[in-house]
């Protein structure tokens, strides 16, 4: 095994290169900030 590139969001643990860019949440990746703060995802199935 090899370690994750990149870290892993508190939230929905998948490891994304966009965890921490948001100062408020610096443990989220943007698309829980987004279902957090803003309107959420667009679904297509749920």
């Amino acid at each position: 095994m090899t370690p994750a590139a990149h870290t892993k969001c508190e939230r929905c643990w998948h490891h994304r290169e966009d965890v921490g860019r948001n100062a408020k949440y610096d443990d989220l990746c943007g698309r829980c900030v987004t279902n957090v703060e803003g309107p959420g995802e667009a679904r297509a199935y749920a």
